[in-house]
């Protein structure tokens, strides 16, 4: 008998998998019911954080307001670091930003839309614990551009209306300005 390795896989998994390749594409498959959260997680999410900043931008150059929503990302999430990448992870602006994060980020966006493909889920946004108390916090946006994604690095994750305030902003900074 073998001993199963990393890649090894069971007849009942391949059985439980082959479906979701044979579904037709667009069409979801079933997600399980999601997990009880431990009760010190409701506790901390009925929290209500503070009001976030408003956002201004009082220049229509769109590297002043990279620069802006940067700076105001890391004030109003009180962040060790931001950054915005391209789908290539490619820095396009970054304060305090380590290259690995950076790097990360293409097969982040690429697993992210493979998520959307396959499981037609909402997969622009989310979090990833990187190292004891730091969390990878991450927003999406597409412009006729290309692909785009904050990073953010923080103690915690930030919670899905602040994930969701974000990216708002996020697809607000990089929205090309209507000249009169």
């Amino acid at each position: 008998m073998t001993h199963p390795s990393l890649s090894w896989t069971s007849r009942a998994e391949v059985a439980r998998l082959l479906p979701l390749l044979t579904a037709p594409v667009g069409v979801a498959a079933p997600s399980p019911p999601p997990a009880a959260l431990p009760v010190a997680q409701v506790a901390a999410a009925a929290e209500t954080p503070p009001a976030l900043p408003e956002l201004t931008f009082p220049s229509s150059q769109l590297f002043d307001r990279v620069r802006l929503y940067c700076e105001w990302a890391q004030r109003a999430f009180a962040a060790s670091s931001v950054f915005l990448s391209d789908e290539h992870g490619l820095m396009v602006h970054g304060v305090s930003a380590e290259p690995t994060y950076v790097a990360v980020m293409a097969p982040l966006l690429f697993a992210m839309q493979q998520v959307r493909t396959t499981l037609g889920a909402d997969a622009s946004r989310g979090a990833v614990a990187v190292r004891a108390g730091e969390v990878l916090n991450f927003a999406e946006t597409v412009t006729r551009h290309g692909r785009y994604c904050v990073g953010l690095l923080h103690s915690d994750f930030l919670g899905e209306e602040r994930l969701e305030r974000l990216q708002i902003e996020l697809a607000r900074t990089l929205e090309e300005p209507q000249y009169a």
